[in-house]
Protein backbone atom coordinates (compact mmCIF):
# COMPACT_ATOMS: atom_id res chain seq x y z
CA UNK A 1 0.00 0.00 0.00
CA UNK A 2 3.18 2.59 0.95
CA UNK A 3 4.74 1.69 -2.40
CA UNK A 4 1.40 2.99 -4.08
CA UNK A 5 0.41 5.57 -2.36
CA UNK A 6 4.65 6.36 -3.36
CA UNK A 7 4.15 5.18 -7.13
CA UNK A 8 0.70 7.49 -7.52
CA UNK A 9 2.14 10.81 -5.99
CA UNK A 10 5.60 10.50 -8.05
CA UNK A 11 3.45 10.05 -11.14
CA UNK A 12 1.01 12.63 -10.27
CA UNK A 13 3.59 15.09 -9.55
CA UNK A 14 5.56 14.14 -13.40
CA UNK A 15 2.28 14.97 -15.11
CA UNK A 16 1.99 18.70 -13.16
CA UNK A 17 6.01 18.46 -14.28
CA UNK A 18 4.70 17.95 -17.66
CA UNK A 19 2.12 20.64 -17.30
CA UNK A 20 4.46 23.22 -16.18
CA UNK A 21 6.95 22.75 -18.86
CA UNK A 22 4.51 23.30 -21.38
CA UNK A 23 3.31 26.81 -20.14
CA UNK A 24 7.04 28.17 -20.52
CA UNK A 25 7.78 31.73 -20.77
CA UNK A 26 8.81 31.90 -24.30
CA UNK A 27 8.64 34.64 -26.80
CA UNK A 28 7.14 34.09 -29.96
CA UNK A 29 10.11 34.60 -32.75
CA UNK A 30 7.02 35.90 -35.27
CA UNK A 31 5.70 38.42 -32.61
CA UNK A 32 9.04 39.85 -31.89
CA UNK A 33 9.47 40.14 -35.58
CA UNK A 34 5.94 42.22 -35.99
CA UNK A 35 7.45 44.28 -33.14
CA UNK A 36 9.74 45.43 -34.78
CA UNK A 37 8.47 45.42 -38.90
CA UNK A 38 4.79 47.55 -37.96
CA UNK A 39 6.33 50.57 -36.43
CA UNK A 40 8.31 50.96 -39.17
CA UNK A 41 5.98 50.12 -41.60
CA UNK A 42 3.56 52.90 -40.05
CA UNK A 43 6.43 55.67 -39.52
CA UNK A 44 6.90 55.13 -43.17
CA UNK A 45 2.92 55.45 -44.32
CA UNK A 46 2.59 58.76 -41.95
CA UNK A 47 5.28 59.64 -43.93
CA UNK A 48 4.29 59.09 -47.18
CA UNK A 49 0.91 60.58 -46.28
CA UNK A 50 1.65 63.77 -45.21
CA UNK A 51 4.67 63.94 -47.07
CA UNK A 52 2.42 66.87 -49.54
CA UNK A 53 2.40 69.45 -45.82
CA UNK A 54 5.81 68.92 -45.44
CA UNK A 55 7.07 71.56 -47.24
CA UNK A 56 4.49 74.22 -45.61
CA UNK A 57 5.41 77.32 -44.42
CA UNK A 58 3.48 76.59 -41.55
CA UNK A 59 2.53 72.59 -41.16
CA UNK A 60 -0.92 72.05 -38.86
CA UNK A 61 -0.34 70.87 -35.44
CA UNK A 62 -1.61 67.80 -36.36
CA UNK A 63 1.10 67.19 -39.40
CA UNK A 64 3.90 68.00 -37.15
CA UNK A 65 2.31 65.64 -34.37
CA UNK A 66 1.73 62.71 -37.40
CA UNK A 67 5.82 63.55 -38.27
CA UNK A 68 6.83 62.99 -34.36
CA UNK A 69 5.16 60.57 -34.37
CA UNK A 70 6.36 58.88 -37.27
CA UNK A 71 9.98 60.04 -36.26
CA UNK A 72 9.79 58.06 -33.02
CA UNK A 73 8.00 55.33 -34.58
CA UNK A 74 11.24 54.68 -37.24
CA UNK A 75 13.76 55.61 -34.37
CA UNK A 76 12.08 53.42 -31.67
CA UNK A 77 10.19 50.99 -33.54
CA UNK A 78 12.95 48.65 -34.79
CA UNK A 79 13.83 48.29 -30.90
CA UNK A 80 10.49 46.76 -30.17
CA UNK A 81 11.23 43.49 -30.77
CA UNK A 82 13.94 43.10 -28.99
CA UNK A 83 12.74 45.12 -25.91
CA UNK A 84 9.86 42.22 -25.91
CA UNK A 85 12.66 39.49 -26.17
CA UNK A 86 14.48 40.87 -22.86
CA UNK A 87 17.36 42.65 -25.00
CA UNK A 88 17.16 46.89 -23.75
CA UNK A 89 19.76 47.97 -26.40
CA UNK A 90 20.19 46.35 -29.36
CA UNK A 91 22.96 46.88 -32.06
CA UNK A 92 20.70 48.39 -34.48
CA UNK A 93 19.87 51.22 -31.41
CA UNK A 94 22.94 52.18 -30.89
CA UNK A 95 23.71 52.35 -34.48
CA UNK A 96 20.92 54.67 -35.16
CA UNK A 97 22.19 56.74 -31.92
CA UNK A 98 25.15 57.15 -33.63
CA UNK A 99 23.47 58.09 -36.57
CA UNK A 100 21.82 60.88 -35.17
CA UNK A 101 24.50 61.88 -32.98
CA UNK A 102 26.35 62.51 -37.34
CA UNK A 103 23.74 63.85 -37.96
CA UNK A 104 23.46 67.21 -35.45
CA UNK A 105 27.59 66.68 -36.28
CA UNK A 106 26.30 67.59 -39.98
CA UNK A 107 23.83 70.48 -39.27
CA UNK A 108 27.29 72.05 -37.63
CA UNK A 109 28.83 71.41 -40.31
CA UNK A 110 26.39 73.11 -42.71
CA UNK A 111 25.61 75.76 -40.42
CA UNK A 112 29.34 76.59 -40.00
CA UNK A 113 30.22 76.94 -44.27
CA UNK A 114 31.60 73.15 -44.59
CA UNK A 115 29.49 72.15 -46.92
CA UNK A 116 31.17 69.23 -48.24
CA UNK A 117 32.04 67.92 -44.60
CA UNK A 118 28.43 68.27 -43.83
CA UNK A 119 27.24 66.41 -46.91
CA UNK A 120 28.86 63.82 -46.60
CA UNK A 121 28.40 63.74 -42.85
CA UNK A 122 24.76 63.73 -43.72
CA UNK A 123 25.28 60.69 -46.56
CA UNK A 124 26.79 59.07 -43.37
CA UNK A 125 23.96 59.48 -41.17
CA UNK A 126 21.26 58.21 -43.72
CA UNK A 127 23.29 55.06 -44.44
CA UNK A 128 23.68 54.35 -40.77
CA UNK A 129 20.28 54.84 -39.67
CA UNK A 130 19.22 53.25 -42.12
CA UNK A 131 21.38 50.46 -41.46
CA UNK A 132 20.37 50.19 -37.77
CA UNK A 133 16.68 49.93 -38.56
CA UNK A 134 17.44 47.22 -40.61
CA UNK A 135 19.58 45.44 -38.39
CA UNK A 136 17.11 45.15 -35.55
CA UNK A 137 14.65 44.01 -37.83
CA UNK A 138 16.43 41.61 -38.96
CA UNK A 139 18.00 40.31 -36.49
CA UNK A 140 14.39 39.96 -34.18
CA UNK A 141 13.50 36.77 -34.62
CA UNK A 142 17.36 35.65 -33.61
CA UNK A 143 16.82 37.78 -30.33
CA UNK A 144 13.68 35.59 -29.26
CA UNK A 145 15.51 32.65 -30.04
CA UNK A 146 18.15 33.78 -27.81
CA UNK A 147 15.95 34.67 -24.96
CA UNK A 148 14.38 31.08 -25.50
CA UNK A 149 17.53 29.58 -25.02
CA UNK A 150 18.43 31.50 -22.02
CA UNK A 151 15.74 30.87 -19.87
CA UNK A 152 14.92 27.45 -18.70
CA UNK A 153 12.86 26.17 -16.03
CA UNK A 154 12.37 22.17 -15.40
CA UNK A 155 10.11 21.08 -12.87
CA UNK A 156 10.76 17.24 -11.93
CA UNK A 157 9.63 15.01 -9.23
CA UNK A 158 11.99 13.89 -6.43
CA UNK A 159 12.82 10.36 -5.85
CA UNK A 160 14.60 8.86 -3.00
CA UNK A 161 14.70 8.99 0.95
CA UNK A 162 11.76 12.10 0.20
CA UNK A 163 9.06 13.15 -2.29
CA UNK A 164 8.60 16.46 -3.73
CA UNK A 165 9.36 18.18 -6.60
CA UNK A 166 12.74 20.36 -7.79
CA UNK A 167 12.82 23.34 -9.48
CA UNK A 168 15.78 23.76 -11.88
CA UNK A 169 16.82 26.79 -13.94
CA UNK A 170 19.27 28.39 -16.09
CA UNK A 171 19.10 32.35 -16.34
Amino acid sequence: MKWGIIITVILWQASIARAEESETDEKSEGAALAMSTVPVVAAVVISIASADSAFDDDPSTGMKVLAGGALVGVTLGPSFGHWYSGEIVSTGLLIRGGAIATGIGAGFALESGRDDLGVALGTVTMLGFATGVVWDIATARRAAREYNASVQTTIVPLTGDTTGVAVAGAF
